[in-house]
């Protein structure tokens, strides 16, 4: 009886992006992977302890990483080496500047030489584009876009209890720039002091971009709400006037994609991904 290969998928280590779009993603792809016939095991930086009985039997081994290509990810590199075993790379995020002079830029290098590594997925053109301009012209490179949730069209109807004017939702850190957002936000309300609007999300900045909202006095305007399912989430999107995100970088954004998909007016920064 012929043999069913075994895909091992990888989340990286990054504790804040739990519920986030990588992880819909890397769901996504397991349960698509699996509807082909294949067996799936899903390894993440919480559980490890089967790694390496997972790759020593598996037939290929497909990894998810960030630009800082974290201890699981090198762990089953180093691994699937020793055994032998061919992988392929899913970059999720950007490179930054300088990045080949780097200690993970380096360590990258190496990957994308790597005989054993059969192909290095980039989740957009734009990080494509950072790979090929860092490293050069690779076969192994290419460029598969995520499949979008909300392609099925899904069917919501309109509820006054989550409509609000322009709505944000994300991982409530840094990159994301909510705080950019809260800013815009604030000078809207100085043209229209009628407007509503909703952040949605959970992060280590939730704090303080709470204080800074405080402090610029918009909070009868604005509330926060903590990070949900995606179904709730799309009747949200479904019931807000604009949908917009604020992010200083940004290699794809499955939130964004999936809004356009619900048909939603969406405000983006001209950067990454989305432009």
């Amino acid at each position: 009886m012929k043999q069913i290969p075994k895909t091992i998928v990888l989340v990286h280590d990054y504790p804040s992006l739990n519920g986030g779009g990588v992880v819909h993603l890397n769901n996504d792809l397991a349960k698509f992977l699996h509807q082909q016939g294949r067996r799936v095991a899903i390894v993440t930086p919480d559980h490890t302890t089967n790694l390496l009985k997972l790759i020593q039997e598996s037939d290929t081994i497909l990894i998810s990483i960030s630009s800082k290509l974290r201890a699981i990810a090198q762990q089953a590199i180093a691994m699937a080496r020793i055994y032998h075993k061919p992988y392929s790379v899913w970059l999720h995020t950007k490179l930054p500047k300088n990045y080949l002079h780097s200690e993970h830029g380096r360590k990258m290098g190496l990957v994308i030489a790597d005989d054993l590594c059969q192909s290095f997925i980039c989740v957009s053109k734009n990080v494509e584009l950072d790979v090929v301009t860092t490293f050069g012209l690779s076969p192994k490179i290419t460029t598969v876009y995520p499949a979008v949730y909300t392609a099925q069209r899904f069917e919501f109807k309109s509820s006054s209890k989550c409509s609000t004017d322009i709505l944000f939702a994300g991982r409530l850190a840094k990159e994301k720039g909510a705080d950019i957002f809260i800013k815009a936000f604030a000078k809207l309300l100085q043209k229209r002091p009628e407007t509503t609007a909703t952040i949605i999300g959970d992060g280590e900045e939730k704090k303080p971009l709470v204080a800074l909202a405080t402090k610029l006095g918009i909070m009868r305007s604005l509330r926060f709400l903590p990070h949900c399912e995606r179904t709730d989430l799309f009747t949200h999107i479904i019931n807000c006037r604009v949908f917009s995100i604020a992010s200083r970088t940004e290699s794809f954004c499955i939130t964004l994609a999936e809004a356009l998909a619900l048909g939603a007016t969406t405000v983006a920064p001209n950067i990454g991904g989305p432009a």
